[in-house]
């Protein structure tokens, strides 16, 4: 999947935002999402909740964001339906109880 600044301001980033402005420094014709990519919006400071909702994730990067330092990122991820067991091995075990509800959520049965 290839992210734009078109994509990021359809899913909520706002033009004055300062993570996309990195975005748009660092890669002005968009990023295909890989563990390389993830690990560089870390290194320039770009917040990667958005990444968690991203469709069609490879399983590196999924195993990634699984490990994300923010919470936010973890739950986000916590709440797709498509993970990996080992992935949920490893949110089920998560220190944030946010995140350990999030997946709960996602294996609960809806009437």
């Amino acid at each position: 999947m290839i992210i734009t600044r078109d994509w990021l301001l359809a899913h909520g980033a706002t033009p004055e935002c300062a993570d996309l402005a990195r975005f748009d420094a660092e890669w002005p014709d968009g990023v295909e999402v890989t563990a390389e990519s993830l690990a560089r919006a870390r290194e320039i400071g770009i917040d990667t909740v958005w990444w968690a909702g991203c469709a069609d994730l490879t399983t590196d990067v999924v195993a990634s964001l699984a490990h994300d330092p923010d919470e936010w990122v973890r739950e986000a991820l916590a709440g797709r339906a498509d993970l990996p067991p080992e992935v949920v091995a490893s949110l089920a075990s998560d220190p944030s109880e946010y995140v350990r509800e999030a997946l709960a959520s996602r294996t609960k049965e809806t009437p």
